[in-house]
Formats: C-alpha cells, sequence, structure tokens
C-alpha cells in the first residue's frame, strides 16, 4: 500500500501554524537527525518510511490546521521517501496514519507536547507516540515535574485507547512498533533491541560489520601463523629424531 503524497495543497503547506515553533536548538536538531537515521536502518526494505515535519491532514476542509511531528514512522511510503520531504499526507482509507511518532520537547512546546498533541495522534490513528527532552530542564509543571526526560503512550489493545506506558526498573520504555527499549542516556536517546543491543545508523552498522570482518582476518592470519610454527617445530624434531619430515606422510 502506498499512502497519497502531494496529491492536495492547503493553506498551511506554504503558511505557519499559528504558534508553531519556527527554529531548533542544536540539541533539537541532533536528536531528530540521529533518530531518523535509526528509524531508517530499522525499517530499510520494508516499506515503511521515516519523514519529519511533514503535514497530515484528516479532512477535506482547506484551512484544516495539520499535525507536524518531528519525526513520524508511515507505513507505505515510497522506499526513496525522503526524511525532508514536504509532502502533505492526507490520512483516510487508503492513506494509513503514522506507526509512531516522536515530539523532541524544548521549553516552547513541552506543554503541547504533553496536553495536547497526545489526543490529537490519538485521534489520527498513531499507535505510539513518545516524548523525548533532550534538556534537563524545560520548566515543567503539575504530575509531569513527577516524570523524566522520556514519556510515551501506546493504544492499548484492550481499550484502543491511548495509556501512558511504564517504565521498567532501569527506567526504560519499551516499544512494541520498534520492538526496541528507548533508554535515555548521558549521550542522548537511544534505541536497543530485545537483546539489549544498541540499535545502529546504517553507517554505524556498516562500519560494525567492516571492523568484525577485520578482527576475522586478523584472526585466521594468527592461526596460519601459528600453525605453520607449530609444523616448523614438528619438522625441526624430527630431524633432531633422525627422520626426514619431506619423506614422512
Amino acid at each position: 500500500m502506498t499512502i497519497k503524497t502531494n496529491h492536495i495543497e492547503r493553506y498551511y503547506d506554504s503558511h505557519e501554524v499559528e504558534g508553531a515553533e519556527l527554529t531548533q536548538s542544536v540539541d533539537h536538531y541532533l536528536v531528530i537527525q540521529y533518530l531518523i537515521l535509526v528509524l531508517q536502518w530499522i525499517f530499510h526494505e520494508k516499506g515503511i518510511g521515516v519523514v519529519s515535519n511533514v503535514n497530515f491532514y484528516q479532512t477535506d476542509n482547506p484551512l484544516e490546521t495539520p499535525i507536524s511531528p518531528d519525526i513520524a514512522v508511515v507505513e507505505g511510503l515510497p522506499e526513496n521517501c525522503k526524511p525532508e520531504d514536504k509532502s502533505s499526507y492526507s490520512v483516510g482509507e487508503n492513506s494509513p496514519a503514522p506507526r509512531i511518532v516522536f515530539e523532541i520537547a524544548s521549553k516552547e512546546t513541552w506543554w503541547q507536547d504533553l496536553e495536547e498533541k497526545p489526543t490529537k495522534y490519538y485521534a489520527i490513528g498513531v499507535n505510539e507516540y513518545f516524548v523525548y527532552d533532550p534538556n534537563e530542564q524545560t520548566g515543567r509543571t503539575r504530575e509531569w515535574r513527577t516524570y523524566s526526560r522520556l514519556i510515551g503512550w501506546r493504544k492499548s489493545p484492550l481499550t484502543g485507547k491511548f495509556e501512558l506506558i511504564g517504565k521498567d526498573k532501569k527506567g526504560r520504555l519499551w516499544s512494541d512498533e520498534l520492538a526496541s527499549w528507548l533508554v535515555v542516556e548521558p549521550a542522548g536517546l537511544r534505541l536497543y533491541d530485545a537483546r539489549e543491543q544498541l540499535r545502529l545508523t546504517q553507517s554505524e552498522a556498516l562500519q560494525q560489520s567492516l571492523e568484525a570482518e577485520r578482527l576475522r582476518a586478523e584472526a585466521e592470519t594468527r592461526r596460519a601463523n601459528i600453525a605453520a610454527l607449530e609444523k616448523q617445530k614438528l619438522a625441526e624434531k624430527l630431524r633432531e629424531l633422525g627422520f626426514n619430515p619431506e619423506e614422512l606422510i
């Protein structure tokens, strides 16, 4: 299934949404770019695309205010879809909603990210929604003070409603859609698979593969050198005993 792209032109495709964050901090930008690369590698060759800051619509109203998540994972996107693609997406019967959405919070957006957007993303059909704050303190108030910098919601298979995802004893969140643990580390938000192996970008996976091949080649060379040395020692011992190694089978 391929979702419809660029088949509509709406007012907010060429105008800023009132109250939307117009700039990104360096931390904000780096988190988004890193997560995009990790998610792209998780879903490569699976017909699932990763986009950033594109407009999602639900109605035919030309003035509908779109939902524009920092990161959205959408099934059915073409394989050559680029994260910076500014297409508009009309969510409907033949065009699925994002499976997963990420918002990277800031002091200007945390209220909307935590109070308003869970309802909006649930209404549009998102299965999982995660908010990550790259900063230690953004001024969160009320009950959000008790939460750390990572908060997630999941559509319950029993009730069909959005519910907060509980954390394990290590403070991690499990994503069903990503089959991954979401972990806040000093370096930022990181993803680990069920075996607790770090999820990699394509570049990191290639580097890891090349390093593994280098180590394998070095080990093979060492084994060959040891075998040659042992063969030489054996030949010398046979000569000491009066045998010609070359005449022995």
